[in-house]
């Protein structure tokens, strides 16, 4: 049962899952819920062996679910960590190349100031 316990939690674990789906398993959750109370008031031992039961695999299950989103999320954020650096590192080429052609420019505005100032400083 172990065994086979563990290749069921694997095997999810591989697969992905929604915030909807998550929600979906918080029912049997409370449908366990119900069913113990109800066992509670029968007094009967099947009963409360089956509500047990049911408690049980509602709570693994939701406990599994919960696990897959955090390796989902864990996932995304690896995503979004490698798509924002490159996206970083594609801003400072940007920037380098347009810092080295801003300073050029600077240069040659410089430059061709000192020449019309030397031109009009020379025409007094």
């Amino acid at each position: 049962m172990c065994v086979t316990q563990a290749l069921s939690v694997v095997e999810r674990l591989e697969q992905k899952m929604t915030v909807d789906e998550l929600v979906r398993l918080t029912r049997p959750l409370t449908l366990a819920t119900a069913k113990a109370v109800a066992a509670g008031n029968s007094g009967h031992q099947d009963d409360i062996i089956a509500a047990a039961n049911m408690g049980r695999k509602a709570v693994s299950d939701l406990l599994r679910g919960c696990r897959v989103c955090v390796i989902c999320f864990i996932n995304f954020v690896a995503e979004m960590y490698h798509v924002a650096s490159s996206f970083f590192s594609v801003l400072t080429a940007f920037f380098k190349v347009n810092l080295s052609w801003a300073f050029l420019w600077h240069s040659f505005l410089l430059w061709l100031f000192e020449k019309r100032t030397s031109v009009i400083r020379d025409s007094f």
